[in-house]
Formats: structure tokens, sequence, C-alpha cells
């Protein structure tokens, strides 16, 4: 899961002081959860969720939900090139 925080972080182009701000934690709390020293408490998962837009149901097993967010991505990317054909 500490990966998953960090690289939707990244992908958003959030540094880590102005993510940490969105999910009402510090810097330090932050730098502690990507580096798996701390585990996100039930309020950070749920601000992470609501900040990115992924479904609080995400399974906490890392593995899990990583094969979840690609099925979601690939579904967004299908979904993307539906609409743009139909829109010809």
């Amino acid at each position: 899961m500490t990966s998953l925080i960090r690289e939707e972080r990244k992908a958003r182009g959030f540094t880590q002081d102005e993510f940490a701000r969105r999910l009402k934690i510090t810097q330090g709390q932050l730098s502690k959860i990507e580096a798996d020293e701390l585990s996100p408490n039930v309020l950070v998962w749920l601000e992470f969720c609501a900040l990115t837009g992924l479904p609080e149901s995400l399974p906490l097993d890392e593995k899990a939900c990583k094969a979840v967010l690609a099925r979601m991505r690939a579904l967004v990317i299908q979904n993307k090139r539906k609409v743009g054909q139909g829109s010809r």
C-alpha cells in the first residue's frame, strides 16, 4: 500500500509536503508511510481515496490493490476509446 500512495502522489505531481497537507498529516508522517515505516490509519486512507478518486474498498493487500487499479485503468482507457468512437 505504501508504494501505491507514493505512486499516486507522484502521478498527480504533488510534493510530499503538498500531499501531506491534503491528507491532513505531516510531511514526516507521509515520508514514513511511503518508506513503509508507518501504516496509514483509516482516516488517512479515506482522505487518500477521496483525494485520488480511488474506491475506499480497495483491498489493503498491495498486490491485490495494484491488480484492481490496473483493471480500473484498463476500463477507463477502454471507455475513453468507446466515447471517442461514438463522437465520429
